[in-house]
């Protein structure tokens, strides 16, 4: 994949630091696509060092997705993962915290659907105890750190089709739910820079206290059941097409 995914970076991102949705989205259906990402899964089974590290920097997020990172390339201002919410983990889809990101992102949705659900700070809102989010790095948690009380207001919802992108600014408040009845695969390129050291997190789920959640990584063989389950189910989308 790295092969790949560099050969990509020449011919849609020349820049190597700036990218349009358009690009990005051409870029994600040659990138994921189920023969490229099978192709993915045998190299890793040959490269067990770097099978390794990419498990290790993948886990399974308390908001009810797998997220798997694919490649930090070098040549690009970009981090590229794979996010999965299985359908049988959707007892969490009304729960997710609402938050902002540490970095500007692009997602594509290239199964099922996304229901993305824009909140903003408002004196008549809902309250909601507010975090400030530090990531786990290389360590088996992460840290939420307690800043008080806000009220918040649910305000545009949007719903994103697979074949669809689009992009997210780091401190746009939302959460972002899976489609009920559908396996929900997005392909996901964090920006590095202007990288912030924290992210918002406006939750109930939290007591009013700094809290550590537990996020361990995945082990290699976690990791590519998760891979060959997204596989299954970009090639099952394909065959219902």
């Amino acid at each position: 994949m790295a092969n790949e995914l560099h050969h990509y970076i020449e011919t849609l991102l020349p820049s190597g630091r700036t990218i349009t949705l358009e690009q990005f989205e051409l870029f994600a259906e040659r990138a994921v696509h189920p023969n490229a990402l099978e192709h993915f899964s045998r190299t890793l089974r040959r490269d067990m060092p770097r099978l390794q590290q990419l498990a290790r920097s993948s886990y399974r997020h308390e908001n009810g997705f797998f997220k798997l990172l694919m490649a930090e390339d070098e040549n690009t201002a970009f981090k590229f993962r794979l996010h999965f919410w299985p359908m049988d983990r959707a007892t969490l889809k009304n729960s997710e915290n609402i938050h902002s990101h540490r970095f500007s992102c692009y997602s594509y949705v290239i199964a099922g659907a996304l229901i993305n659900q824009e909140w903003v700070l408002d004196s008549v809102g809902d309250l909601f105890h507010h975090f400030r989010y530090t990531p786990r790095m290389r360590s088996q948690s992460y840290t939420l750190e307690y800043c008080g009380q806000q009220m918040l207001m649910a305000k545009s919802q949007n719903q994103i089709h697979d074949g669809t992108g689009y992009h997210m600014h780091a401190d746009y408040l939302h959460t972002s739910l899976p489609a009920t009845g559908h396996d929900v695969v997005t392909f996901f390129a964090t920006e590095k820079q202007g990288l912030r050291d924290f992210a918002d997190v406006y939750t109930k789920r939290y007591d009013a206290q700094n809290t550590s959640i537990k996020s361990p990584s995945l082990s290699p063989a976690e990791y590519l059941e998760v891979l060959d389950r997204i596989v299954s189910v970009i090639r099952k989308k394909g065959r219902q097409a």
